[in-house]
């Protein structure tokens, strides 16, 4: 989930070397993309800045000049930004924030809005409900940054009657709460649409190749210079920083990681972590500690990842198994168990 609210911008660029070894670290899992670009005079040139609540990096390989790459850099934030000011919960005048504000009155919205809100209904109905974007009053209660809350009993409950995907009513570029005390809250795939924005973006412009990652959600453009596939290292959610459980080739994709590690922390030695569930708005019991996706988007891919570990390794086999675009994944279960699916090409690590 992001806020939209003390959007701090930092800016970094970077000259990355012929031999480009990106990593992705994603609290409980990391990913790292390694390929060989070349440039007329530079070999790739990344900008990374904070938004969306975490930090967004982007590396653009060939393109022309470091003032013409530079260009599209800015360019590809821009869409960010804008993005952001259109799905924040908390920015006003955002699309988000009208519909929560309005009443239980139709709110005209964008349609990129309505794209995302029929996406996050579409995985309501497929995770009976485990998934659902009308969570916003229970997910704005938590907190777990530096200053964690736990909710009171009587502000949970209050929340979890207000949680429930089927009061969200689309006709046309309209959107609708049923109860006027629902809250959305895209925080859970709105990255996912961006990056895969960003992609769109890029894919137009004359680039050999390109890394997007907002906080984890992952979009790769083009291919590597020598045409070999793109290598994502998969990193254990349980062990230090540099031990790797396998790695991931694919073509060009999406690829996202969820994890129960990635935002938590520890009270009176019980941990609490970020995916809560609907139904007693405290963070889910699951099978699962972490997933990494390949899929064909972001939107559909960060969906499915934070779906997987809501429902269990079981039915998340299952329903990985029949939305179309998903390509493969690795899901870690908390006994250690690695468990692949799909069809791709998964090299663990035997050490």
């Amino acid at each position: 989930m992001y806020t939209g609210k003390n959007i701090k911008k930092e800016n970094t660029i970077t000259r990355y070397k012929a031999l480009v070894i990106f990593i992705l670290i994603i609290t409980a899992i990391t990913i790292a993309i390694s390929g060989c670009f070349e440039m007329s005079e530079e070999n790739a040139l990344g900008l990374t800045q904070f938004h969306l609540d975490t930090h967004c990096t982007i590396i653009i390989h060939g393109g022309g000049t470091r003032a013409e790459v530079t260009k599209l850099l800015d360019e590809a934030f821009e869409i960010i930004e804008n993005f952001e000011k259109i799905f924040s919960i908390t920015v006003q005048d955002s699309d988000v924030w009208r519909i929560n504000h309005a009443g239980g009155e139709p709110v005209t919205v964008s349609e990129h809005t309505i794209m995302v809100i029929r996406t996050g209904i579409m995985f309501g109905e497929l995770s009976d409900g485990l998934f659902d974007i009308s969570i916003g009053r229970l997910s704005r209660l938590w907190r777990f940054g530096i200053d964690p809350y736990i909710p009171t009993l009587s502000e949970i409950d209050f929340a979890i009657e207000t949680v429930d995907f089927r009061n969200i009513v689309i006709d046309g570029n309209t959107v609708q709460l049923k109860n006027p005390d629902t809250w959305i809250d895209l925080g859970a795939i709105a990255k996912g649409y961006i990056a895969d924005q960003v992609g769109d973006f890029l894919r137009e412009k004359d680039i050999v190749g390109a890394v997007i990652n907002l906080g984890g959600d992952i979009v790769t453009v083009g291919t590597r210079l020598d045409e070999e596939l793109w290598r994502v290292a998969v990193r254990d959610p349980k062990a230090g920083s540099d031990e790797l459980i396998g790695v991931i080739d694919t073509k060009e994709a999406a690829i996202i990681s969820s994890g129960l590690y990635e935002r938590m922390f520890v009270i009176d030695n019980r941990t609490y972590h970020h995916i809560l569930d609907p139904r007693s708005g405290m963070p889910v019991i699951t099978d699962l500690v972490s997933v990494t996706l390949v899929a064909d988007n972001a939107l559909v891919g960060e969906a499915l990842s934070t779906t997987a570990l809501l429902v269990g390794s079981e039915k998340a086999i299952e329903i990985l198994e029949q939305t179309e675009g998903f390509r493969g994944g690795i899901l870690i279960l908390s006994d250690g168990k690695i468990i692949k699916v799909g069809d791709i090409r998964w090299l663990p690590d035997e050490e």
